[in-house]
């Protein structure tokens, strides 16, 4: 459960996850990530990623940013790029739950320039 305070007052906003068993977590994220990891995009700012980490925050999701990693073919050219995360939630019986997943970007464009085009998929 989040505590929002402003000077005005203090909210209570309960976790999207809260209550719900790990896979059931995992199930309502995948949902809320399906439309993310169909098509392949073609951006400098890795925008749908962008809308996941946004679409957590409007579901009330705590989550943390772990870390991130290009990965590089054999000519040393990045190919994928990584980020990891953490979602926290109180599970179904009331135990303080952490998953981890990965969002990963796989190039589709060009040989010179792979991850001009990317897709990605997500995995908690």
């Amino acid at each position: 459960m989040k505590i929002i305070k402003t000077k005005k007052y203090s909210q209570v906003v309960q976790n999207s996850l809260d209550g719900k068993s790990n896979q059931s977590a995992r199930n309502f994220i995948y949902k809320l990530v399906h439309e993310y990891t169909t098509g392949i995009y073609s951006d400098s700012y890795w925008q749908p990623v962008q809308e996941i980490w946004k679409k957590f925050t409007e579901n009330n999701i705590n989550w943390d940013l772990t870390g991130t990693q290009y990965k590089k073919d054999e000519k040393g050219n990045p190919n994928q790029k990584e980020w990891y995360f953490k979602i926290y939630f109180d599970n179904n019986r009331g135990k303080f739950t952490e998953l981890n997943g990965t969002i990963t970007a796989y190039g589709a464009g060009s040989v010179s320039n792979p991850l001009d085009r990317y897709d990605l998929t997500v995995i908690i």
